[in-house]
């Protein structure tokens, strides 16, 4: 069970009042989002968490990105606990093992949604992709794992949020991108 909890969003452009955090009563995640150079009292942004609800924190991750139309990574990292610090480190595959997956998947898409979300997600890990499979955030280098990171938050939400795929499709790119971190045995 999560406990309330309020914790600073350091969100450049939006850190100076903002906030994010749980409310057992609602059981939901919340954020109240003020600009930096917004001076009203009621926050420019309320994801309350009354009228929808974030049940997990990529939930409540992707609707600040939409709100604030901030990178992935800088909401991503906003929302981690203070002195944090980057994502680093992979107990996942290697690259060999990613392509000969990715090539795998892509193979097996052709025919169905969850290895076409898992294929075009391992190809965005290998920078043979120019943007997240999830996000459509461009990057201007091979993503980090704090990016990869970023994007399964994304993939996560978006299992739970978006319509315009195939759940399974979402399910195969997270699936995949936590494999790639080590937070899964397989991509499949």
């Amino acid at each position: 069970m999560v406990r309330d909890f309020r914790e600073g969003l350091w969100l450049e452009g939006w850190e100076g009042q903002s906030i994010w955090g749980y409310d057992q009563g609602a059981g939901s995640y919340f954020a109240q989002l003020w600009r930096d150079d917004d001076v009203n009292d009621a926050p420019t942004v309320w994801l309350s968490g009354v009228t929808e609800r974030f049940t997990m924190p990529e939930q409540l991750f992707a609707a600040i990105a939409v709100a604030t139309r901030a990178p992935v990574v800088e909401v991503y990292r906003a929302m981690q606990p203070p002195n944090a610090g980057p994502a680093v480190g992979n107990s996942g595959p290697g690259k060999a093992e990613i392509r000969m997956n990715q090539m795998k998947a892509a193979r097996e898409g052709q025919n169905a949604t969850y290895p076409r979300g898992a294929a075009e997600a391992l190809a965005w890990v290998l920078w043979e992709a120019p943007t997240g499979p999830v996000t459509g955030q461009p990057g201007i280098a091979a993503p980090t794992a704090e990016a990869i990171e970023a994007e399964r938050w994304a993939a996560t939400a978006a299992v739970y949020q978006r319509t315009d795929r195939p759940r399974d499709w979402f399910v195969g790119a997270e699936t995949a991108l936590m494999w790639v971190r080590g937070q899964a045995p397989s991509p499949w």
